[in-house]
């Protein structure tokens, strides 16, 4: 892993951003999208754009950040997702604690590998189609169905905490799902038999979820507890 400091800004490029390559005059810290934008057009190396806590309420209908590998939107008052962004760089979207209410328009970042939407107003986790996503953060939404209406092949991570999924359906195609985080939902009972979805799964959480004892003892039989 290569790290890059500018100024009071850790720029961390990962193996997943190759191409990122921050230049000594242009940090990607920014306190406005005018002056982040304006700071992409003068510094042609930036790469990665933060504006967290800005209380940024949109983002451009039209983005046009073509070369852009990251941007942090975290704690801002965003309802919606630009309708037609052009990002076909970006691999890392943080829209942590904003207010945003339907995941649309994503499948429009088409190398899109880790996408944060922690903190939302998401009722539906449905109708995504990202091919190249890897990991995938949704706790403390309000998701009421883990769906099967969902392209995401490579994903390796999923987090559902802190919502209100009551069922999950037995028909998720998550080929290379790993590690699958469902604490603090409604599920009241979850069939042995999902794991058959879930070919590579090493790890699934269930606490605080009102299972039954003969359905956590199901579920051991077919998915025993780690050791340690």
């Amino acid at each position: 892993m290569k790290k890059i400091f500018i100024k009071e800004f850790m720029l961390i490029c990962l193996f997943a951003i190759p191409y990122c390559n921050a230049a000594a005059d242009g940090p990607g810290k920014y306190d406005s999208w005018n002056q982040a934008v304006k700071a992409y057009t003068y510094y042609p190396n930036v790469r990665v754009i933060i504006l967290k806590n800005k209380n940024i309420t949109a983002i451009p209908d039209t983005l046009d950040l073509y070369k852009l590998a990251g941007l942090d939107l975290k704690d801002n008052q965003i309802k919606a997702l630009p309708s037609n962004p052009n990002l076909p760089n970006l691999g890392s979207l943080d829209l942590t604690n904003n207010r945003i209410s339907a995941i649309d328009n994503l499948n429009k970042i088409p190398l899109l590998y880790e996408l944060k939407l922690a903190g939302n107003l998401i009722a539906e986790f449905d109708n995504i189609d990202l091919p190249r996503l890897k990991k995938l953060y949704l706790d403390d939404n309000y998701i009421t169905e883990l769906s099967g209406n969902i392209h995401l092949p490579n994903l390796e991570s999923l987090f559902l905490k802190n919502n209100s999924i009551a069922k999950i359906s037995d028909n998720i195609d998550l080929p290379n799902l790993k590690y699958l985080d469902l604490r603090n939902n409604h599920i009241e009972y979850v069939s042995p038999e999902i794991f058959k979805q879930f070919p590579k799964l090493s790890h699934i959480d269930l606490n605080e979820n009102p299972l039954s004892q003969e359905n956590v003892d199901d579920l051991k039989a077919v998915f025993p507890p780690r050791s340690g």
